[in-house]
């Protein structure tokens, strides 16, 4: 829809390691996961980095 503003969506600490352990898990992956939960894939990626240490 032109000229509508989309809100940003704020991800508390909590969800973003449990979206991450979702993408780690054997079997699914970072697309799909992000996919299903409405998230960039390189979102994702960044999380992933930033978790591991």
């Amino acid at each position: 829809m032109p000229g509508r503003v989309r809100q940003r969506r704020l991800w508390s600490c909590a969800e973003k390691r449990a979206l991450v352990d979702l993408a780690s898990a054997a079997g699914s992956s970072v697309t799909e996961v992000a996919q299903a939960f409405g998230v960039a894939p390189s979102q994702l990626y960044t999380w992933t980095w930033r978790t591991s240490g």
